[in-house]
């Protein structure tokens, strides 16, 4: 494994809070800080220095040698496997997910810190690695999701698709004006949990006092809409008709879900 300078945080490799990190192999980290190269788990080697500078020496070092065969989809199946079993929430999650992904196959895929992503981030997958990214990680920085979807939006000229919760909306509630004054193409799910939902499960299954977890919510659709968005309240049952309707609609979209849509009775099909 070759981890070129990224912190390793917690919530990039410890999803299941475990304690585990397991590498099928050795662990070479290249950092331009010593110490952070050394933060959590020390590498089999660790090379100190500009990232990209010392991808071009080993670009240079290993060029001329045989390429080894690839085992990324060996790898994918064996992270299938390892997966634990999902709540009916998640699977839930994954379902609206899929909706998103097949309706709107070229579309990027921009994430908040929400427990949509969360679960992308366990099971989803996409049609392309390259079209789904978020800030489910790391810091886990509340309110990415809607500024950088319109960011992905103009940068690609096509529709981009954002999945935000209230409490990381509220952070940047400015860009819903922002979005339909440049007529972003973004068609934002909402999730609207009435707080933090995912700090919240974490703390509960603690026992730890939940303080500040629940917020007061704002009523979002009346929000969106006195910014000039068009609004589909749907159900997980409706999200084909709702994604239909989405695909002849131009300028920023808003599809909402409560809580509700996670509850309801996972389809066995």
């Amino acid at each position: 494994m070759l981890a070129l300078g990224t912190e390793l945080g917690p919530t990039d490799y410890d999803m299941y809070e475990d304690g585990g990190f397991a590498v099928a192999g050795k662990l070479i980290r290249i950092d331009i800080d010593p110490a952070q190269s050394n933060r959590p788990f020390p590498p089999h080697l660790s090379l100190v220095g500009d990232a990209a500078l010392a991808v071009e020496d080993l670009l240079r070092q290993l060029n001329g040698t045989a390429p080894q065969k690839s085992t990324g989809a060996l790898r994918a199946e064996c992270a299938r496997e390892d997966i634990q079993e999902l709540t009916n929430e998640m699977r839930m999650d994954l379902t609206v997910l899929n909706a998103l992904r097949d309706h709107f196959p070229d579309s990027d895929i921009v994430g908040d810190s929400t427990q949509y992503v969360y679960a992308g981030n366990m099971a989803f997958e996409m049609a392309s690695e390259a079209r789904y990214f978020n800030s489910a990680c790391g810091f886990g920085t509340l309110s990415y999701g809607l500024p950088a979807a319109i960011g992905a939006s103009i940068a690609s000229g096509k529709r981009t698709i954002c999945l935000s919760g209230d409490g990381g909306l509220q952070f940047c509630l400015g860009e819903l004006a922002t979005a339909r004054e440049i007529d972003a193409d973004v068609l934002l799910l909402l999730h609207d949990n009435n707080g933090y939902g995912e700090i919240k499960f974490y703390v509960t299954d603690r026992a730890i006092p939940e303080i500040g977890v629940d917020i007061y919510t704002p009523n979002l659709v009346q929000m969106a809409k006195a910014a000039g968005w068009t609004v589909l309240c749907t159900k997980v049952g409706e999200m084909d008709i709702a994604l239909q309707e989405a695909k002849n609609i131009e300028g920023p979209i808003m599809l909402y879900l409560t809580e509700d849509a996670r509850r309801q009775p996972f389809p066995n099909k």
